[in-house]
């Protein structure tokens, strides 16, 4: 993708051009932009591709996410849906999966159990992890053990079950065969054989956990085990066979680094849940299987239970861990600061060895921090808004300060201040107005602010959103189409696009949504960047906890119908003394501006 500027266009609201500029508030000329054709990537400095490897060890470097193009939705059927379990019965996992999918595109039409393994998957586990497991859960039932569901009105019919390592025998599969389904859910533990034939979509399953974790039970607990900073999930389609599946979908979530390890599987079952729903909705609209993906080759070997030397080790490791955080954090509080630095361009941020000049911090009042900054420019001067967080009313505002041509700052001005907290004040030209768009999620809504006397005066001008809890809202305005960049708060964090022909206008959701459900590059961290001819977009590195770091992500397609991106560098909390995170980037002409928290003194 290739942009050209092009001229401002209006907002539509119909006033006179005298009514709209008001004696202060007005902006410079602006200017949308254009997309006039399809060129290769841009090609980064050879020493750019050998930084980001270097980071490695600290981070995964690289992860690509490509939502390939999709046609605009339209009415299909509800699917039908089959079960395929094992004698032990589905899992209490897979049942509440079952139960929340939309009446509108899955139905369960039949449920097939094969006959009981000759030894239960991984046996039965050592005495001094079941007692571990049962207090890691506090009272809670497992949610891997069979829950016996059986709904209303679905038959239940029993299978032979193959021969010679195969699943299924030719009269299983002739029997599946002759009920029509439109897609074949396996819920069994780990199977072998033929997969073709069985379902008009397909044979679909979940794993659970990373490839290589595979044989290890329970699901996601050896990520905690091995301190591994994400958790993934796959949506797995099987053309072919029951070993060997094509992935179709996935997420990957903030690993839980708890001594009650089994609180990393609550919000991956979460987005189990939701990826299991988006693939079976996207393919009642299109009725086909989802599209793209890697392979991914399952073991159907028998699994395991950790040792009780594992579980003594385990044990061991995360008193001790948590010991030294209670110590290090003794009489300290997380505190973010904000950092500027004369504009030295979007691809020294990312390579350490070149991040010069370097950033300098921005002291704020006593009681207060500063975190998320945006630079504006206007008339020949600068302005820096930021969340202004205040000790006593345990909640930001937002604040405007001045920054003069040496980056010092002046007076602190409150430029919006609501009963609940705000953060985020995304600020940017349009049509010869500043708007400002908020984050503003207490209140369930998405706000779009027009400055009456910029910078210090604004009202509200429309509800983009309503009865959501949406964060970081990015709007970007290109070809005429206003696309809002924005991640849902509520687990499974999801980031999304909605599209409009006004900026004011009625939301529509974007046909590839969620473009992302990695956490490593989601939430919004900045607006989006115009570089090198591309769309670059900042996005939050929430891996190793909540604003880690910034990975810049360049938009390879963007139009109504189409998303694609891939990563291209990341900035890690490395830019200052003692940071452990970073997550917003934003510059102009004149400056760039970072924030970054570390831990703090109380005073």
């Amino acid at each position: 993708m290739v942009l050209v500027k092009t001229e401002p266009t209006s907002l539509g609201h119909g006033r006179d051009e005298k009514s709209r500029k008001q004696e202060n508030g007005k902006a410079g000329p602006d200017a949308s932009w254009t997309s006039v054709t399809t060129a290769p990537d841009a090609v980064l400095p050879p020493n750019t591709v050998t930084d980001m490897l270097s980071l490695a060890e600290a981070v995964v470097a690289r992860d690509e996410y490509r939502a390939p193009p999709r046609p605009p939705e339209r009415a299909g059927r509800c699917l039908r849906v089959g079960v395929l379990s094992d004698g032990t019965g589905l899992p209490a996992w897979m049942t509440r999966a079952l139960e929340t999918l939309s009446p509108d595109h899955a139905a369960i039409e039949h449920i097939y159990v094969l006959p009981p393994p000759r030894q239960a998957s991984g046996g039965t586990p050592p005495w001094l992890f079941r007692k571990f497991h049962a207090w890691s859960r506090s009272g809670a039932s497992d949610v891997f053990a069979a829950a016996g569901w059986q709904p209303a009105g679905v038959p239940k019919t029993e299978l032979q079950g193959g021969q010679s390592g195969a699943a299924l025998s030719p009269e299983d599969r002739g029997l599946i065969a002759r009920h029509e389904l439109d897609v074949l859910l396996w819920a069994a533990a780990p199977l072998a054989g033929d997969a073709s034939n069985l379902a008009r979509l397909g044979v679909w399953s979940m794993a659970l956990g990373e490839p290589e974790y595979a044989t290890y039970l329970p699901p996601w607990w050896r990520e905690v085990y091995e301190e591994r900073s994400v958790s993934r999930g796959f949506l797995l389609v099987h053309p072919e066979r029951l070993d060997r599946g094509r992935v179709v979908d996935s997420f990957a979530l903030t690993t839980t680094p708890s001594l009650r390890f089994t609180r990393n599987q609550a919000a991956p079952l979460k987005a189990v849940c939701a990826t299991l729903n988006r693939g079976l909705a996207k393919a009642a609209v299109r009725q086909s299987p989802p599209a793209g993906g890697h392979e991914m080759q399952l073991c159907p070997a028998a699994a395991r239970w950790p040792s009780s030397l594992e579980t003594l080790s385990f044990v061991g490791s995360k008193l001790a861990r948590n010991a030294r955080l209670r110590a290090e954090a003794r009489n300290k509080s997380m505190r973010w600061v904000v950092a500027i630095r004369p504009a030295a361009g979007l691809a020294t941020v990312w390579r350490q060895r070149d991040r010069q000049p370097p950033f300098v911090e921005l002291a704020a009042p006593p009681g207060h921090y500063y975190a998320d900054p945006f630079v504006v420019e206007h008339a020949g001067k600068h302005w820096l808004f930021v969340e202004d967080w205040i000790d006593s009313h345990n909640r930001a505002v937002l604040t405007c300060l001045e920054l003069r041509g040496d980056g010092s700052a002046g007076e602190p001005v409150v430029v919006l201040d609501k009963p609940y907290h705000l953060s985020y004040p995304h600020v940017f030209s349009h049509d010869g107005d500043f708007f400002m768009i908020p984050e503003s999620f207490e209140s369930s809504t998405v706000q779009l602010y027009r400055a009456t006397r910029f910078p210090h005066e604004w009202t509200l001008e429309a509800l983009l959103a309503e009865g959501e809890q949406y964060v970081d809202t990015t709007p970007f305005l290109l070809d005429g189409t206003w696309y809002f960049f924005t991640s849902t708060h509520a687990e499974p964090e999801e980031a999304r696009i909605f599209t409009s022909d006004r900026l004011d206008g009625r939301w529509q959701p974007h046909p590839a949504n969620p473009i992302a459900t990695d956490v490593r590059s989601l939430r919004g961290a900045g607006a989006i960047v115009p570089w090198r001819g591309n769309l670059v977009r900042p996005a939050q590195d929430c891996s190793l906890g909540y604003g880690y770091g910034v990975t810049f992500n360049q938009i390879r397609r963007l139009s109504r119908t189409e998303y694609e991106e891939h990563q291209i560098g990341k900035l890690l909390p490395d830019w200052g003394p003692r940071l452990c995170g970073t997550h917003t980037y934003n510059s102009n002409s004149k400056f760039e501006v970072v924030d970054g928290r570390r831990l703090t003194p109380n005073s």
